[in-house]
């Protein structure tokens, strides 16, 4: 990985570094807090004992809580992203799955917490419940599979309690509500966030699994072809390079993205603070900024 020498990398991301610090720390001060007496999260936990049973405990409170342990996991991969730019060694690939954990992550949480009522709100919770306990299954671990079976079975038997038809299959659902692909979770999320009618979503997605999975055409988009050099004694050289502006517009999206999700959560659960506000607004400055600058002539 080639050191980068002047200053002028680090002086185009320094910005994009900072805010993503900012919304992050600001995001999880208010994850940290508890939810207002008069929010729509605390009105969903008075209805909780509708759902109770000897299988499921305490579900709504189980769905907030993936919500926040969802938001909290972008965060932490968005935050590492901005720092692995504060270096003279910058990465070539490796913020960019941490690009896509961020919006894994947040586009899930913001599915989840979406304000379609407490019974939708279960079921996608559950749902999603399912979805994990398939994966703890393929694990190599007996007690991974074993733990594994018994999130089916609890999901199944809350579901059935309730008169819901719940399949652990290889379409898992609860009550009619399955769990879009990771695709169409990240589209939602990207057109709440830059507003409807484009394919920036399923763009980003395909290049992000791409780099994540290692496949060429994704890795080569890092590629400088114009200065490929060709020996007759050996493989062809090809130099790779990191461009400033593609490391900023996608750590800025994904912090938009994120934003977006903490937005939808705070109004979830009444929170509020000038904090998060300053911070947001600082963000969506800089996303206006590069945006303009990109679209300058050079």
């Amino acid at each position: 990985m080639p050191e980068v020498d002047d200053d002028s990398f680090a002086t185009a991301v320094a910005p994009m570094c900072t805010v993503i610090r900012d919304v992050v720390a600001a995001g999880t001060g208010l994850v940290s807090a508890s939810a207002a007496a008069d929010s729509p999260a605390m009105a969903e936990i008075a209805e909780q004992d509708r759902f109770q049973s000897t299988w499921w405990s305490d579900p709504v409170e189980t769905a907030i809580a993936g919500i926040a342990v969802r938001l909290f996991s972008a965060g932490d991969a968005l935050a590492t992203y901005g720092r692995a730019f504060e270096t003279t060694t910058p990465p070539t690939y490796a913020h960019l799955p941490l690009a896509r954990m961020a919006l894994d992550a947040a586009s899930a949480a913001y599915w989840l917490a979406a304000p379609v009522g407490v019974d939708v709100r279960v079921k996608r919770s559950e749902v999603l419940a399912l979805e994990n306990g398939k994966q703890m299954k393929r694990m190599p671990l007996p007690a991974a599979k074993a733990k594994g079976a018994e999130v089916l079975d609890r999901v199944c038997g809350g579901a059935s309690h309730l008169g819901w038809d719940a399949s652990r299959g290889d379409k898992p659902h609860v009550g009619g509500v399955a769990v879009p692909t990771p695709r169409t979770l990240i589209g939602d999320l990207i057109d709440d966030t830059t507003g409807p009618g484009s394919d920036l979503g399923d763009v980003l997605w395909s290049w992000l699994s791409g780099v994540t999975h290692g496949y060429p055409w994704a890795l080569l988009q890092a590629a400088d072809r114009t200065a490929a050099v060709v020996s007759p004694l050996g493989p062809m050289q090809l130099p790779f390079v990191i461009r400033a502006d593609t490391v900023v517009l996608i750590g800025l999206l994904a912090a938009r993205a994120y934003a977006t999700l903490v937005v939808r959560h705070g109004l979830f659960v009444g929170w509020s603070s000038s904090d998060w506000d300053e911070a947001h607004r600082r963000l969506l400055v800089a996303a206006s900024s590069a945006s303009k600058a990109l679209q300058q002539p050079t």
